[in-house]
């Protein structure tokens, strides 16, 4: 009872900041501070000129067994791995190595998918010789997206696929978008997206148009991932997805999975959180209520055994 308590206490927390900060979504309450103690953070570049951050343990092994690549979110517009370092210092800890791509913001596709492909590829190149190397695709919102998109497109890449709230229709149209509108009365709806559900599908079109550089591309099942068909679903690594069920995109999780089975596989998982919001496993500090979000953890704890 004490543990739900408090967990209630730091969900309570995490909404009010939300409701104070006017539905700006990313900010209020996000995991802050950099690295945890004991990680290890640098930055490469690849053969081809692609930056990217890699994050380790200090008690990770010189030569990796496994990888992430891990695509941050932002709307295409927003984001970078060093505003990632609280999530993927605690991936880290894993063991595994996490190579966050420092991929191009406000640039159509399908450049930011080259440049994050690009990483998987050199890393690969690098330490795949020696031994057995697993690597894994991440990401969160529109991460999730290109994540997801470049699994679909080079699944020989990768050994795994986990996403975070994934943004996977940008049409944006989705059911979801009205059922879980924000209600500020009923405590009900995604806080971190606070305006009119018609409001909010016509920004998130804007994001999407943006990113895709046409409308035709909306149709591409690479750039739109709820596009793909059987041929490209059944070649996909392992799936595992975690969303909130307060969330407007939960709708594209759910239809996502379901096409998954549609075509036999077995191995993928929806993980849907109750009461939990957009990329909720970036609030994993408790938005300053002094406790960790149970949820969030459970989250980020379920994913490193992916």
């Amino acid at each position: 009872k004490a543990n739900a308590a408090t967990n209630h206490r730091v969900i309570q927390r995490c909404l009010n900041g939300f409701r104070s900060n006017k539905g700006e979504a990313g900010s209020a309450g996000l995991d802050s501070g950099g690295a945890l103690p004991g990680t290890k953070v640098s930055i490469h570049t690849t053969y081809d000129g692609t930056r990217y951050q890699l994050v380790r343990s200090s008690s990770a092994p010189t030569h990796p067994s496994c990888i992430v690549v891990y695509v941050f979110g932002g709307g295409f517009v927003a984001g970078s791995p060093r505003q990632y370092l609280p999530l993927t210092s605690q991936l880290a800890k894993s063991g595994c190595w996490i190579a966050v791509p420092y991929y191009s913001l406000n640039t159509p596709y399908p450049t930011p998918m080259n440049q994050v492909l690009a990483v998987a590829k050199h890393l690969r190149s690098v330490y795949g010789q020696e031994g057995e190397l697993r690597v894994t695709i991440g990401g969160d919102s529109a991460g999730g997206t290109i994540a997801c998109g470049a699994a679909l497109r080079a699944p020989q890449l990768f050994d795994g696929v986990f996403l975070y709230s994934p943004w996977l229709d940008l049409g944006s149209d989705l059911a979801t978008y009205r059922s879980r509108a924000f209600a500020a009365a009923q405590n009900t709806g995604d806080p971190i997206f606070t305006t009119p559900a018609a409001v909010n599908m016509a920004s998130s079109q804007k994001l999407a148009l943006n990113y895709l550089g046409r409308k035709s591309q909306l149709r591409n099942p690479i750039a739109t991932p709820i596009r793909a068909g059987p041929a490209l679903l059944r070649k996909l690594p392992p799936v595992l997805i975690f969303v909130g069920d307060r969330e407007t995109i939960l709708g594209g999780s759910e239809r996502f999975v379901a096409k998954l089975q549609e075509v036999g596989r077995v191995e993928d998982a929806l993980q849907v959180y109750s009461g939990m919001w957009h990329v909720f496993p970036m609030y994993s500090q408790g938005c300053g209520a002094e406790a960790r979000l149970a949820q969030a953890d459970a989250a980020i704890s379920q994913t490193k055994y992916f």
